[in-house]
């Protein structure tokens, strides 16, 4: 929605904090769940820290989910 196609885990990243964290468009604590997730290590958690790390992972998509709606509902009242 916003005109983005640059690739790689860090590229992303930083795209994704200039155009929706810094703009506030993206909650904080889920936006700062994925930017943490980059450095993370997965072979080395545990059991609790999988079951962690996926619902924080679940968390970051609904809150996409809810930013691209917004995104979109924004454009077509633009375009209407």
């Amino acid at each position: 929605t916003q005109g983005y196609e640059e690739f790689g885990d860090y590229v992303t990243a930083d795209s994704f904090k200039s155009l929706f964290v810094e703009n506030s468009i993206f909650f904080a604590k889920p936006a700062a769940y994925y930017l943490k997730t980059l450095d993370e290590n997965f072979a080395s958690l545990d059991e609790t820290n999988i079951r962690y790390t996926i619902e924080q992972a679940i968390l970051f998509v609904e809150e996409a989910h809810v930013v691209y709606s917004r995104i979109a509902q924004s454009a077509n009242t633009v375009a209407a």
